[in-house]
Parts: structure tokens; sequence; C-alpha cells
């Protein structure tokens, strides 16, 4: 037999996850990323990490000096998020915050504005006026 090690790239990394939510596949996350011109440097702010499948192909564009503030409603989720980006020593260009955005809106870190918001909620017009900002 033969052993293949492969690098990990997004797409690899959306087949590899645990799924604890639905999650997103690369045709998907592609539209997104085209959509909202995510670029290295940029600041994007998400919510709905859920299994992180699309934190991470947003953190891969963002990488080495962009970041990613990315909003979990659940403890359990948000927590896994974080372990998951410590072990790819992501922590530098990934936030993880668990947030109920929903009833408490987005909050801006840092003092710079985003490039970019994605919402994947259940009721995203709740959370508009304060991504506005």
């Amino acid at each position: 037999g033969f052993i293949y090690a492969l690098k990990l790239t997004p797409a690899l990394h959306t087949q590899s996850l645990p799924h604890r939510t639905q999650i997103l596949y690369a045709p998907d996350i592609s539209m997104i990323l085209f959509n909202l011109n995510v670029k290295s440097g940029d600041v994007i702010y998400e919510s709905g990490t859920g299994s992180a499948s699309l934190s991470y192909s947003i953190a891969n564009v963002l990488k080495p000096k962009g970041h990613l503030y990315t909003f979990e409603f659940d403890v359990e989720r948000a927590n896994k998020a974080k372990e998951h980006f410590a072990k790819l020593g992501m922590q530098d260009v990934v936030t993880v915050t668990q947030r109920d955005v929903c009833q408490n809106g987005l909050e801006y870190e840092g003092g710079r504005k985003a490039d970019g918001v994605f919402l994947d909620l259940p009721t995203p017009w709740t959370v508009v006026s304060s991504a506005k900002r």
C-alpha cells in the first residue's frame, strides 16, 4: 500500500470537518468569497460560525495581515471553533466570539471597520443595522 500526505487546502479541510451544523462546500464558498470580494489584508465579520468550513476558507484568503471576526451563538460550537483554529495555528488571523448577534448585534473589534460581512443566520435582517456601522 501507499500513503499519501496531502497539504491541507480549504476544500480538503471542508471534507474532513466533523459536521456540527449544515456545511458549505467549495462551489458555494467560492461564490461567497467572490461576491464579498475577499482579499488578503481585509477584515471580515462573519456570524454563524457553525462547523467553521467557510471561516477557514475566508481566513486562508485573509492571511497573513487580514483578520476574520466570527461570531457563534452556540457555546459548544464557539469553543470547538476556537480550539480548531488554535490547532491550525490561525489564532492570529481568526477571532471566534460566542455571541447572539441577532439579540446583541455585531461588535467591531480593534477599531477597524469591516471590509465585508457575511451573515449565516436564521434572521439576518435583525443584524443588518449593526453590520452597517
